[in-house]
C-alpha cells in the first residue's frame, strides 16, 4: 500500500481518459492496434529470410525438443483443441476466404503476432510460429480425411486435415479441423495434436494460439465481405498500411 503526501492510504491507482481520442476503444485497445501495427512493421522489414536467420538458433532448438518427445511418445498424440461459434458467415464463406489468402503472407502473418513465416512451399505451407514457447519451422501437407489422426465428427462434415512435419520431415503433428454450419453462422473445433511426451505449455498454448488466429482470421473473412470487424488488424505490405476492419 502507497500514501499520498497527506498520508493518506491509496489501494489502487486508476487512470480515465477524459477527452483527446474521438475513435471507439479503451486504452488497451488502442495499445493492442499500436503493437501489432510496430510488430508487423518490423516483420515487414526483416522479410521472409532475415526473419528465418534471426530465428536460425531458436528453430534448431524447437527440432531437438520435438524430435525427442515424438521418440518418447510411442506413437501417441494428444490434442490442443479449441472450439468456436461463429455468427455472421458461413463456414463454406470463411474457407474459400482462407484458401484465397494463403499467396498473401502479410494477411495470415497479421492473424496471430507470433506468426513469423506463412508461405506457400511447393504443395506444403511452411509456418514459423510458436508452439508455446517453441519457436517451430513447420510444414503442413493436407491429406485427405481418411488419414486424420483422430475420430471424425460425423456432424461436423467440413474438415482440414494435414500432417506436421519438420523441414528434415518428421513428423511430430497433425492437423484436425472440423467444421458444420449453424443457422446464423457455423460451429469448429479446431485441432492440434502434439506428441504425448510434449509438456503440457505446449498444448495450453495452442489452444490460446488457436482461439486467436482463427478469431482473426474469421473478422478479416466477414470484414472482406462487407462486414464489420470488432477488432482491426493492420496488415503491413512494404511500408503501406491495410487495414481489416
Amino acid at each position: 500500500m502507497t500514501t499520498t503526501a497527506a498520508n493518506q492510504p491509496i489501494d489502487t491507482v486508476d487512470v480515465a481518459v477524459v477527452s483527446g481520442p474521438t475513435s471507439p476503444g479503451t486504452v488497451g485497445d488502442w495499445e493492442l492496434f499500436f503493437a501489432r501495427r510496430a510488430l508487423a512493421m518490423l516483420k515487414s522489414r526483416l522479410g521472409r529470410e532475415g526473419l528465418l536467420e534471426l530465428l536460425k538458433p531458436d528453430l534448431d532448438d524447437s527440432a531437438e525438443h520435438f524430435r525427442a518427445w515424438v521418440a518418447a511418445s510411442e506413437g501417441k498424440w494428444r490434442p490442443a483443441q479449441t472450439e468456436l461459434r461463429v455468427k455472421g458467415i458461413s463456414a463454406a464463406e470463411f474457407l474459400a476466404y482462407f484458401h484465397s489468402a494463403i499467396p498473401d503472407q502479410p494477411r495470415l502473418l497479421a492473424a496471430e503476432p507470433e506468426h513469423f513465416v506463412m508461405t506457400q512451399v511447393d504443395d506444403r505451407l511452411q509456418v514459423v510460429e510458436n508452439l508455446g514457447p517453441y519457436i517451430t519451422d513447420l510444414r503442413i501437407l493436407l491429406t485427405d480425411d481418411d488419414q486424420a489422426i483422430d475420430d471424425l465428427t460425423a456432424d461436423y462434415p467440413v474438415r482440414m486435415v494435414g500432417n506436421v512435419i519438420l523441414p528434415d520431415g518428421t513428423l511430430f503433428a497433425h492437423a484436425l479441423h472440423q467444421f458444420r454450419e449453424t443457422a446464423d453462422g457455423f460451429d469448429v473445433v479446431l485441432g492440434i495434436y502434439f506428441p504425448d511426451a510434449a509438456p503440457a505449455e505446449v498444448i495450453e498454448g495452442h489452444r490460446q494460439h488457436l482461439a486467436v488466429e482463427f478469431t482473426n482470421w474469421i473478422i478479416d473473412a466477414g470484414t472482406s465481405l462487407g462486414g464489420t470487424g470488432t477488432s482491426p488488424v493492420p496488415i503491413v505490405v512494404t511500408g503501406t498500411e491495410r487495414y481489416t476492419g
